[in-house]
């Protein structure tokens, strides 16, 4: 099963320092269990700046969704609904984008409240272990209100399908 966690932290920078505890996760040989990711991101947006901005994180040996997938979702969640209000639309995008995948309106929702300005976010596509591991992980470490989708096998065929290695 794979799952999308969403780790908020309380400074711009934390996502940053976690992705690299999380990317460092992934290549040791300890008790710990070893975190396998499809990809990650950090969000994160300036206390002055007029909205967030995003990057992935590249780690060689674990990526599956890079740039492309990264930059549909963020623009899913923080961009689409600006794009459509501008327009004088009520919504910005089509509701089932990202459903579909196994990311709800909840998660979107919520993602998008919780990324005000002076905080950050690290964005995982965690292939195993489940997402407790992350949380106890020291790519947790410090981390607040954690998002969470799980991708059932169909949901996960499409997006290998669409963003494939």
């Amino acid at each position: 099963m794979v799952s999308l966690v969403a780790l908020q932290y309380g400074d711009v920078a934390g996502a940053a320092r976690a992705a690299e505890r999380v990317a460092r996760s992934g290549r040791t040989a300890s008790d710990a269990p070893v975190l396998e990711t499809g990809g990650l991101a950090a969000a994160w947006w300036p206390p002055q700046a007029p909205g967030p901005r995003f990057r992935p994180v590249v780690v060689r040996a674990s990526t599956r969704v890079g740039p492309g997938f990264w930059g549909l979702f963020f623009g899913t969640v923080f961009y689409l609904p600006l794009v459509g209000a501008a327009l004088g639309r009520t919504t910005g995008t089509d509701p089932g984008l990202l459903a579909d995948l196994g990311i709800g309106d909840r998660f979107v929702n919520s993602m998008r409240d919780q990324l005000v300005p002076g905080t950050s976010e690290l964005v995982v596509l965690l292939v195993r272990p489940e997402p407790a591991a992350l949380l106890t992980s020291e790519g947790g470490r410090g981390a607040r209100l954690p998002l969470v989708a799980e991708l059932d096998d169909a949901q996960q065929a499409a997006l290998w399908t669409v963003f494939p290695e």
